[in-house]
């Protein structure tokens, strides 16, 4: 083999090694936001349409001691949203029993508003029947 073509070769093998890089680098990127951007796709107005701010509820914790607390939640259709809202008593009831069997410490934290906000979701789920809750958004909280 050539000087030549032993020169060629490895150009060859460095521009195909490159290609693949640079292939591979858009598709996994290309993915990855893809994802991102799906979750972020529903837009503002279409999130107002389906959510439903609770009033501040204050309650008193196991154990001792209150907690005043907001909620936005995110129902799956306009039709879910109308009906939360007239069955409003009802979701504030849901969300105290939860919050009076919990205490401060359990509470405190991100994991803390996970387990409140899931819970205020599984439950919710099961009273409608049918019908979806997406998402429960903490959006004030204050524990004394």
């Amino acid at each position: 083999m050539s000087l030549y073509q032993k020169s060629l070769l490895i150009i060859v093998c460095i521009a195909l090694l490159g290609f693949g890089s640079i292939g591979t680098w858009m598709f996994f990127k290309s993915e990855f936001s893809g994802k991102e951007a799906g979750s972020l796709s529903v837009s503002a107005k279409d999130l107002m349409e389906r959510t439903v701010e609770t009033e501040t509820i204050t309650t008193n914790l196991y154990g001792g001691g209150w907690i005043k607390i907001r909620f936005a939640i995110e129902a799956d259709s306009a039709e879910t949203k109308e009906r939360l809202e007239q069955t409003m008593f009802q979701t504030k009831s849901i969300i105290i029993r939860i919050l009076s069997q919990l205490d401060r410490e359990k509470l405190t934290g991100e994991n803390g508003l996970k387990i409140v906000e899931d819970a205020i979701q599984n439950k919710l789920n099961e009273a409608l029947e049918g019908e979806k809750i997406v998402k429960v958004y903490t959006t004030d909280r204050i524990i004394q």
